[in-house]
């Protein structure tokens, strides 16, 4: 494992216009380790409950490199699920060993950022044989452990969906793009940034409540913070939905909710008033482009109600 070190002179910092250069300076062979922790909680009044989460330990290794970029494999090491459901809980279980047999492969452009999956094909076709395998293997407890069959019907519907949502997730190229340790980490790279100077931008993301629904999000990255002796510099990024273009997903959201409970909602009795909001903050070593302490939290206010998801992403130095 290798150890962050000054490799070549601080110049991606420029001390006297307070600027720093974010790019990826790496070599075949470079390999790091990472652990990144889930989290997910709901906020009722002055409730908090803890909805879950799970540890992955993992590698990134540079395992090519070309005139316009690199190949980083993202290999799994471990998995570890925490949930109260222990019927879910084993089920993910599960559905991470098959993933972890077989490792996804990046190509990013010269600076490090994310352009592809170049394996596609192959990995998805491993997690669909696997997804199948765990679905079998739990058919056949169910039968094993003779439970009655409007009960076994309904664990099947409960794992069939959440099996269905697992290959949705991670056999799309766009998911699996969106969903990975590159993404959000390295998106810094390739750009010149200004200590304390706000990056105003503007993008399209798709609607908590409707992927397929796009709205408008603000975009504000700065550098709170810049060492050039150390050659560690502190990225934040945040972004604003726009709360009107939120609203006819999530009133349409609510509908088919009381819909599904046989139900019909008067939305001029409810408040269609939604704040959702992204933070991310990271510390990335300028000499070598390589990023420690990660922290994600996407949090989303509706109808009186907080819901927290994210994750922490930390190197793990072996001794």
């Amino acid at each position: 494992m290798m150890v962050l070190v000054a490799l070549i002179s601080s110049a991606q910092i420029d001390i006297e216009n307070s600027k720093v250069d974010i790019t990826a300076y790496w070599s075949k062979g470079d390999k790091y380790k990472y652990e990144k922790e889930l989290f997910d909680y709901t906020i009722q009044g002055t409730d908090t409950i803890y909805n879950g989460g799970a540890l992955d330990v993992f590698t990134l290794e540079v395992v090519d490199t070309m005139p316009d970029g690199y190949i980083v494999e993202y290999r799994s090491l471990s998995q570890e699920v925490y949930m109260s459901d222990p019927t879910m809980k084993n089920l993910l279980e599960l559905a991470y060993s098959a993933i972890r047999e077989f490792p996804i492969r990046y190509k990013t452009d010269i600076h490090g950022s994310l352009l592809d999956v170049v394996n596609f094909e192959e990995y998805s076709n491993a997690v669909a044989g696997g997804i199948d395998i765990i679905f079998s293997e739990l058919n056949l407890r169910l039968k094993e452990e003779n439970i009655d069959k409007a009960s076994c019907d309904s664990m099947n519907i409960v794992i069939t969906t959440a099996l269905e949502r697992v290959k949705k997730d991670r056999l799309s190229k766009p998911n699996l793009l969106a969903d990975n340790p590159l993404r959000l980490p390295f998106g810094f790279h390739g750009r010149s940034w200004k200590l304390n100077h706000g990056d105003i931008s503007y993008l399209k993301a798709p609607s908590p409540w409707n992927t397929n629904e796009m709205v408008d999000v603000e975009c504000e990255i700065y550098i709170p913070e810049l060492n050039p002796e150390t050659s560690w510099v502190n990225a934040v990024m945040n972004q604003y939905y726009n709360r009107d273009q939120l609203k006819p997903s999530y009133s349409e959201a609510l509908k088919n909710l009381f819909s599904s409970l046989g139900r019909q909602l008067d939305l001029s009795t409810v408040s269609l008033d939604v704040d959702v909001a992204n933070h991310l903050s990271l510390y990335v070593h300028t000499n070598t482009g390589w990023v420690d302490n990660v922290y994600y939290q996407s949090r989303i206010e509706a109808s009186g109600q907080v819901k927290i998801k994210g994750w922490t992403m930390n190197l793990v130095f072996d001794e």
